[in-house]
């Protein structure tokens, strides 16, 4: 769910740089992953559930940056524009 959230977010704007589309996509797969775990530890926590919520954050949150940097990226090379002729 949350990776389907982040791509919708990421093809949604409109980055033509590179640079940009990996800042974009690291930002977007933190904030995600951050509001999940505020919500899972709202309505499913407990001391040792809110532990276990963020233990889990913390072990998906670099594979997370890594993939939308690389999502970013690849938003931002399709969104150059081509010449044709």
């Amino acid at each position: 769910m949350p990776a389907a959230l982040g791509t919708i977010v990421l093809w949604a704007l409109p980055i033509r740089r590179a640079w940009l589309g990996l800042m974009a996509g690291a930002l977007a797969a933190i904030g995600i992953i951050a509001v999940y775990a505020w919500f899972a530890m709202t309505f499913f926590g407990g001391f040792e559930e809110n532990i276990d919520i963020m233990i889990g954050a913390l072990v998906l949150s670099p594979p997370s940056c890594l993939a939308g940097a690389y999502a970013g990226f690849l938003r931002a090379r399709d969104q150059k524009p081509t010449h044709s002729g």
